[in-house]
């Protein structure tokens, strides 16, 4: 619940094309629980758990509903009432949050975190880290910086 009210209100600030709208979106997802993290439904916890497992692959939503044993269209209100999106939105924000971590924090080319999160088309990754991020992949990849100059000691002294 409190996950989906943070999504409400993050999508009310005014948005800018400078950094700030970026670097909330990091503290924020540094501070904030993961979506996959409680669930009441079992339905939902054992749909999620498939998800996780298979993030890298290619899935449908028939293959997660199989596996929590509901139908597909069961499986979509599960979701909704559980987290207020479809599994199919849940996908795509674990594939941006998991892909956002790895830009900040490893060296791999954004081809090969494409290829790790299960989106094999660059430009489809493209669209769903500008879609979900608000920013290009090498945005957030230069957000690294930003956010980790603020914890040096050059910056400490200035303040």
């Amino acid at each position: 619940v409190w996950d989906h009210c943070l999504r409400l209100a993050l999508q009310r600030l005014p948005h800018s094309r400078g950094r700030n709208p970026a670097v909330y979106w990091n503290l924020l997802l540094r501070i904030a629980q993961p979506l996959h993290a409680i669930h009441v439904n079992p339905h939902v916890e054992v749909a999620t758990a498939f998800i996780e497992r298979n993030l890298g692959h290619r899935f449908s939503i028939a293959e997660v509903a199989h596996e929590a044993d509901v139908s597909h269209n069961q499986l979509i209100r599960y979701f909704r009432q559980e987290l207020g999106m479809t599994p199919i939105q849940y996908v795509r924000e674990r594939r941006a949050e998991i892909a956002r971590m790895m830009l900040t924090t490893t060296s791999k080319s954004v081809k090969q975190i494409a290829l790790q999160v299960g989106v094999p088309d660059l430009h489809q990754f493209n669209r769903l880290i500008r879609d979900c991020l608000g920013m290009s992949p090498r945005q957030v990849r230069s957000e690294r910086w930003d956010v980790d100059y603020y914890r040096t000691e050059a910056y400490r002294e200035k303040v």
